[in-house]
């Protein structure tokens, strides 16, 4: 009896340590998908300043372990990116290309 409540134990630990290894990986996505917006709005001469800043503390965040914090500065810096994208685009519309 023991041994068996000693491996449900185990098999909770390896459930747990999977689940949030699947929750840094997703993290670690939306990153790079995040850098690739600000990437955009950066080669349209549009990065916003506090863009890379806000993935530099993400990615600390998710150093740390705090995946939930990680996932929103991500989203934050994700949609500055886009924004910053959308800006540039309707500025060239007034002022011709940047």
């Amino acid at each position: 009896m023991k041994k068996r409540k000693l491996l449900t134990i185990i098999g909770s630990l390896f459930i747990v340590l999977g689940a949030t290894s699947c929750a840094h990986m997703e993290a670690s996505t939306a990153a790079s998908e995040a850098q690739a917006e600000i990437d955009k709005a950066k080669s349209m001469g549009y990065e916003w300043r506090d863009s890379k800043k806000i993935l530099d503390k993400a990615y600390k965040a998710l150093d740390d372990g705090d995946v939930e914090t990680a996932n929103k500065l991500i989203a934050k810096a994700k949609k500055q990116g886009i924004d910053a994208q959308t800006q540039a685009k309707s500025q060239m519309d007034v002022s011709g290309p940047h």
